[in-house]
Order: structure tokens, then sequence, then C-alpha cells
């Protein structure tokens, strides 16, 4: 399965998807998408969130697999895009505490340079990185080779999987933190993550 020509907006990208780093290697791709926007205080999508995800599928192309978060507002995201979800990943492991630290070390609107310095001065930080690299990694050798996997997560989870991936990625290129249905296809051969871009939602 070759990657799949889309027009939504890339960054960083020679054709518009992923350059690779080693393209005499065979490639396992996944494209991490953060949720769309929900009705204030509950667990489901807005009308306006709703429209924003049906839009946004329209250019997305097919997958071999769709995942979403155990949150109601990432299934119900990859629906409205036009996809039948195949399972629920489960979150990275840490306690209610080291939950609470990482969040104080890398609030929400942390920019992506921050995130990577913090990941790799910070032991709990680090950790966590090296947890989100091996959860990604691990679906990454499931998909077919060339083959293409949807995951449907969650702003902060998304910004931090993006950067723990790709941590000497240069990160001041990429922008602000994925809105609602923007993301990041991340290309991975035998040793791991070796490329992504961002997409912008217009």
């Amino acid at each position: 399965m070759p990657p799949r020509k889309r027009t939504d907006s890339c960054v960083g990208g020679q054709h518009g998807y992923l350059v690779r780093s080693r393209p005499e290697l065979s490639m396992r791709y996944l494209e991490l998408r953060r949720h769309s926007a929900r009705v204030p205080g509950t667990d489901h999508l807005s009308l306006e969130g709703i429209t924003l995800a049906r839009r946004v599928g329209t250019s997305m192309g097919s997958f071999a697999r769709v995942i979403s978060s155990p949150s109601p507002w990432t299934y119900e995201t990859a629906i409205a895009m036009g996809f039948a979800v195949n399972e629920r990943y489960v979150p990275v492991q840490f306690t209610d505490s080291e939950w609470q630290r990482l969040g104080e070390l890398m609030p929400p609107d942390t920019p992506f340079g921050a995130r990577c310095r913090t990941m790799q001065h910070d032991a709990l930080a680090r950790r966590f990185a090296d947890a989100l690299r091996a959860q990604w990694g691990d679906y990454a050798a499931a998909v077919p080779e060339e083959g293409c996997f949807l995951v449907v997560t969650h702003g902060g989870y998304i910004d931090n999987s993006a950067v723990a991936c790709l941590p000497s990625a240069r990160h001041e290129l990429w922008g602000g933190n994925f809105r609602h249905c923007e993301g990041i296809p991340l290309a991975f051969d035998s040793e791991g993550c070796v490329s992504g871009e961002i997409i912008r939602v217009p």
C-alpha cells in the first residue's frame, strides 16, 4: 500500500505526505489524529465537531485498522470521519500522582520544543516518552508492509507522542500544538519511527 494522496495541508514533506529516511526499507505507517470538537462539559461531539470530522474524513483515504482511545468523543470522531473503529487502545500506565506531575511539567499549551527538552531532562517525563514510543512501536509492528493504521487520540497525548517518536525533529518548524482533527502520520521501519510531518486542517 503506497502513501496515500491527500488534500489537507501537510508541513515539512517533499511530496505532501512522508519523507522516508531509509527508502530502501519497507515502511509501516501510523496516522495519529486529535479528536474533533465536543460539547463543553460532555463526553460527546458537538454539531460543529461532527461537521469538521466529516469534512476532514473526505480527504483521508483508507486504513488497514482504525483505533480510538477509550473516550467516547474519540470513537465518535472516527465514526464521523467515515471509519469503523476496530479497537480502543489502553493509555500508557502511570499512577494518578504521576499523571498529575506530567501535567504540571507539560501543560496543554507547552510548545513541542519545550516538551522535548522536558522529556530529555526529567526522569518521569523521559519514562513517559519511552512508554509512548513503545506503545506506538508495538502498533506499528502490526501494520501490514506499506499499510497504515489510523489512531484517534487526544490533545496532549498526541503532542507528547509526536515528540517522543521524533525527538530529533526540528520542532520549531511544527507550529502550534495539534488542534481538532489535526495530526501526524508517522513512518516506521524495523528500527522504529523514522519520519513524520504535521497535518494541519484549514
